[in-house]
């Protein structure tokens, strides 16, 4: 059965094209990377919307789908949703959205498994062992303060001067929530200031922390972007 696929692609333009496509084979969804011809070119797109109805008013013949690029999407729900919402709030083309979000070596429509597992495997012999925290009455007051909203979006602004203790209720309220199976920004305002921060924070967290700026290759950009979406 033919299906009408609706593909956001990296361009200047404020429409999604549409697409068919006819393998019954291969489960295509929103979300995933698909090859398709754009005037005399190929062009990556993603996958917005799967239809069995061409969009109103059009005027050209739909092309078919060259290939599906992924088996599992590469923008999920989440980040659809919030994609349509800065496209429509900013009022800029939504497939330029979509490919920002995507590490280089995804746009130029690298296989998202192109690197080795050797690569992606998460390195246990680099794992520290945790240092015991200690916190003073007035940190344990702010740690238990945090945690306790940590389940619902909240701010909190954590005041001191240097060397007061702020770093060491950072780093208790990041080993919990990891130990609670969850997930850990840490920002820190310098690039230069990412391998003592690093090394600060593995020395108390039972994980490999995986740092991310400007000066990263590609290739390490993309090792980031895919543990963190796999959950590694």
């Amino acid at each position: 059965m033919k299906k009408i696929v609706k593909v956001a692609l990296d361009v200047p333009l404020y429409k999604v094209f549409d697409y068919s496509f006819e393998d019954e084979d291969c489960n295509i969804s929103q979300g995933v990377r698909v090859e398709v011809p754009f005037g005399s070119k190929k062009k990556v797109g993603i996958v917005v919307e799967t239809s069995d109805k061409s969009s109103p008013g059009q005027k050209y013949k739909i092309k078919k789908i060259d290939q599906v690029l992924d088996t599992l999407p590469v923008i999920d729900k989440t980040m659809m949703f919030l994609c349509k919402w800065a496209a429509d709030y900013y009022q800029h083309p939504i497939g330029q959205v979509l490919f920002s979000s995507l590490p280089t070596k995804l746009k130029q429509g690298c296989d998202r498994y192109y690197y080795s597992k050797s690569q992606l495997v998460y390195e246990a012999n680099r794992i520290i062992s945790k240092t015991k925290i200690v916190l003073n009455d007035d940190q344990k007051k702010v740690h238990q303060e945090i945690i306790s909203n940590s389940s619902a979006f909240n701010v909190n602004l954590v005041e001191g001067i240097t060397g007061s203790g702020k770093t060491e209720v950072y780093i208790k309220i990041a080993r919990d929530i990891v130990e609670s199976d969850g997930q850990i920004l840490i920002l820190v305002p310098e690039i230069n200031l990412t391998p003592q921060t690093v090394s600060r924070f593995e020395k108390y967290l039972n994980c490999h922390i995986k740092p991310y700026h400007s000066s990263l290759t590609d290739k390490n950009k993309f090792l980031v972007w895919d543990a963190c979406v796999m959950v590694k």
